[in-house]
């Protein structure tokens, strides 16, 4: 659940002024470690699930109407199904299309303030500008192309919606030529075959001027010497 900002603090806040408890015994009533509960949720550093909101709403006696004016967003709860063998441990995904233009979209995104390592994919933004846009926009994006959920880490001013897949990561890398672990400088590359379609170019473009801000610089083609420049407002 994504909640207004201030809320969710306010909410654990409510619980533990009516408890009248250490958080030591809250966390352990309500089931979780005392450093997510204190630290965590109280700190909004992670968003809050369904049934601990439903269970933490009742331990306080907040009326359920009340908390759910306060949600702004509910994240998808499917993480995927493991499976077996040579997969064991791994999250079972979606393969999207290459010709997608919602995967050029999100590749931009990606591009325009993104992280990619191994195991794990990271999108950025403004706590406060940002929320909605990573929370409903790119979150439901990355649920339709890859069949994953994200979570939301806010760390001071900045929010971090976060995917935890090596299925994903691997694919990403490997179909786009990308690097792990290697940020995005002013020389973005844009993978060659999104330049046969002006609509998935665009799409890569749009999603990459959206976290970037307004973006000038130059454009290389992978795997070729040509490039050009491009100016998005």
């Amino acid at each position: 659940m994504v909640f207004k900002p201030c809320y969710q603090r306010e909410l654990i806040e409510c619980l533990k002024s009516g408890q009248n408890a250490s958080w030591v015994n809250l966390a352990e009533e309500i089931g979780i470690s005392e450093h997510t509960l204190r630290v965590d949720w109280r700190g909004e550093k992670s968003t809050l699930p369904l049934a601990y909101a439903k269970k933490i709403a009742s331990m306080s006696c907040v009326n359920w109407n009340d908390v759910m004016s306060n949600v702004v967003g509910m994240l998808p709860k499917n993480w995927g199904q493991k499976h077996g063998k040579r997969g064991i441990g791994l999250k079972r995904i979606s393969i999207p299309l290459v010709n997608d233009p919602r995967l050029a979209e999100f590749l931009g995104i990606l591009l325009g303030d993104g992280y990619l390592s191994k195991y794990v994919i990271e999108i950025c933004g403004d706590a406060k500008f940002d929320r909605h846009y990573l929370t409903q926009y790119v979150s439901k994006l990355v649920s339709d192309l890859f069949g994953l959920s994200g979570g939301i880490r806010i760390q001071q001013n900045t929010m971090r919606l976060r995917f935890c897949s090596k299925r994903m990561s691997e694919w990403i890398a490997k179909t786009f030529g990308l690097y792990y672990e290697k940020k995005i400088d002013s020389l973005t590359r844009f993978p060659k075959l999104f330049f046969a379609d002006t609509f998935r170019l665009s799409a890569c473009i749009r999603g990459a001027s959206i976290q970037m801000g307004a973006f000038t610089g130059s454009i290389t083609v992978l795997g070729s010497l040509s490039s050009t420049k491009i100016k998005c407002s």
